[in-house]
């Protein structure tokens, strides 16, 4: 981040609290106003730090510094989130982790992080069934993946299925 976005950027956390402290329209506006100068400038310094690696790696492949090229390439991708990996055959997948008990609380913290209107499953069901269900629904879904757990099996239905 460059030094003139960063002032930029105090002067926009600036004008918001002047107008926390008095909110007036012409403070709002003069807020606003700046709010969309520091989105602009960050999208022009993303783009440009983009524009750069780029043009790095144009440089470096078919030359001789082609292992630079591989490098810089690799440092980008450690520095993306893992993504989850999803099952890609027909067969059951036997669980390889040590055993373990799964709580009431466990389930319901994963029911509650679900979002609301998405795509149903395979089998049509949606979060807000699941999130919705009661206590009764909770328990089953406890004892249904205590039974994978303890059988080491997950069931084939429950692999990734792409929705269109």
């Amino acid at each position: 981040m460059t030094d003139k976005l960063e002032e930029k950027i105090s002067e926009k956390k600036l004008y918001y609290n002047n107008w926390l402290g008095n909110p007036t329209d012409e403070n709002w506006l003069a807020y606003k106003k700046l709010q969309k100068e520091v989105r602009q400038q960050v999208t022009e310094e993303k783009n440009s730090m983009w524009e750069r690696k780029c043009n790095d790696i144009e440089t470096y492949i078919g030359g001789s510094r082609s292992t630079e090229a591989w490098r810089t390439l690799k440092g980008m991708k450690t520095n993306t989130q893992q993504r989850p990996q999803f099952l890609q055959n027909n067969e059951a997948v036997t669980i390889t982790e040590p055993r373990t008990n799964i709580s009431i609380e466990e389930v319901k913290q994963a029911l509650v992080s679900m979002k609301n209107g998405r795509v149903p499953g395979p089998g049509g069901i949606m979060a807000e069934m699941l999130k919705y269900g009661g206590e009764c629904l909770i328990t089953e879904i406890t004892n249904l993946m205590q039974m994978c757990v303890d059988r080491n099996k997950i069931p084939n239905e429950w692999k990734f299925h792409p929705q269109s």
